[in-house]
């Protein structure tokens, strides 16, 4: 498995490395990790394995909503 915004062999991709400055930027700014994964999944931004960002999360853990969060 390869980490989003890198090839296996280490070369940038650089739409994925855009999408991770960004979040960066907006998380250094005070804006909510939720937000900003809301954010994503609306520009229809994806994983690496394709999933909306928060999907392994929602496996292993619950859908948030569903519990009141």
């Amino acid at each position: 498995m390869r980490s989003y915004g890198w090839t296996t062999s280490g070369e940038i991709v650089d739409n994925e490395a855009e999408v991770v400055r960004r979040v960066a930027a907006q998380l250094d700014d005070g804006e909510p990790l939720r937000a900003v994964a809301r954010q994503l999944n609306d520009r229809g931004e994806v994983t690496v394995q394709g999933e909306d960002v928060g999907a392994a999360h929602r496996e292993a853990h619950g859908d948030l909503a569903a519990h009141g969060g």
